[in-house]
């Protein structure tokens, strides 16, 4: 699983889907989390950590939010060196595959279908580390 030292930034529209992951990544250890209404606003937080200490480790983001969507931040971020390898969970309750193939083909390192529970958000953390650890 990430480090607890990790930094992790939550982008969802929804404030108390963004209170229970906090809750569930503080349970787990969790403490640098940096939260986001969207999508624009998540690549604020994102530019605002790479100057910090504590630069984002890993990006927890729902798929459907105002101004700028979950894909479309995935895209964007992919675009800039730095931010290009950082992993990257989509939050969906949107379970359609051909939406689950697309979000892969653009480089989405997991996801989760809401509603989300601590035993999922668990297993595609450990998932995802995996993962993102093989590709180094």
């Amino acid at each position: 699983m990430f480090p607890v030292k990790t930094s992790i930034l939550i982008c969802d529209d929804s404030y108390m889907v963004l209170k229970n992951i906090k809750a569930s990544l503080n349970a787990l250890g969790y403490t640098k989390i940096l939260e986001a209404a969207d999508g624009d606003q998540g690549y604020q937080k994102l530019l605002m950590a790479e100057k910090s200490e504590a630069p984002v480790g890993l990006i927890i983001c729902d798929w459907l939010m105002p101004k700028l969507n979950g894909l479309d931040f995935l895209l964007k971020i992919r675009e800039v060196g730095s931010f290009s390898k950082i992993p990257f969970i989509l939050l969906t309750a949107q379970n359609e595959m051909n939406q689950v193939m697309n979000a892969a083909l653009t480089g989405v390192d997991g996801y989760i279908i809401k509603p989300i529970e601590n035993d999922k958000l668990k297993a595609q953390l450990d998932k995802t580390w995996k993962m993102y650890q093989s590709k180094k």
